[in-house]
């Protein structure tokens, strides 16, 4: 018999109000969300919300801080059985990417927070998504070790992982909109993206790969 989640049977103030901050802040940000707007989608008075959860700094600490949680759970299992960095990486970006889509609020948040310089973040969650940089800079040293990877700058690499993974995440809608109207047939789905995003990153990570000598080569055939 299939079990269900307890997220989904768990009915309480509590719970209502925490899925509805997650709809309200990705919608609008954390400066945006008013708790009124909380309190109206959760079906609650603005009462119980400070009652039941507390500020809105407090619910947007709880709601950012679930899902960072989530992901760096997903990361840990993805790659403690991997063999090498390769294969590890694959799987970290595989985890993010349905990380992410399960949880379609995160993507909107996570990138009003990267244009923003991380302003609502309090110290906390900064932390734990630094545990997530964590994870990925291990993989990358990892792969240096192993002969597998050239030397890279872990931050720009990570960002560079998590921005597009976000990005594609958050864009799940326009590509649908572009696929039905047929400008795009070939815009891919959410099951091909992480996919798409590794291809992209293992090329220029793999040991061998001269970027500065490709950036000279594309310059000397510039007219």
């Amino acid at each position: 018999m299939t079990s269900t989640h307890p997220h989904e049977r768990d009915d309480s103030p509590r719970a209502r109000v925490l899925a509805a901050a997650a709809d309200v802040f990705a919608k609008s940000g954390y400066a945006g969300a008013r708790v009124d707007e909380i309190a109206a989608v959760a079906g609650v008075n603005k009462a119980m919300v400070y009652y039941h959860v507390g500020d809105k700094s407090h619910i947007y600490a709880l709601v950012v801080g679930e899902r960072v949680d989530r992901m760096l759970s997903v990361l840990r299992d993805a790659i403690a059985h991997g063999t090498n960095a390769e294969e590890k990486l694959r799987t970290a970006i595989a985890a993010m990417t349905a990380s992410a889509s399960a949880n379609p609020q995160f993507a909107p948040m996570m990138l009003r927070e990267i244009a923003s310089g991380g302003a609502g973040l309090p110290p906390e969650i900064l932390g734990k998504a630094a545990s997530v940089f964590e994870l990925f800079r291990t993989i990358l040293d990892e792969g240096r070790r192993e002969g597998l990877f050239r030397p890279v700058d872990p931050v720009s690499t990570h960002m560079m992982i998590a921005g597009v993974v976000m990005l594609l995440s958050a864009g799940a809608p326009i590509r649908a909109r572009l696929r039905a109207a047929g400008g795009s047939r070939r815009t891919p789905g959410t099951e091909n993206l992480a996919d798409n995003v590794f291809d992209l990153v293992i090329h220029g990570l793999r040991a061998g790969t001269d970027p500065a000598a490709s950036t000279q080569s594309a310059k000397g055939r510039k007219p």
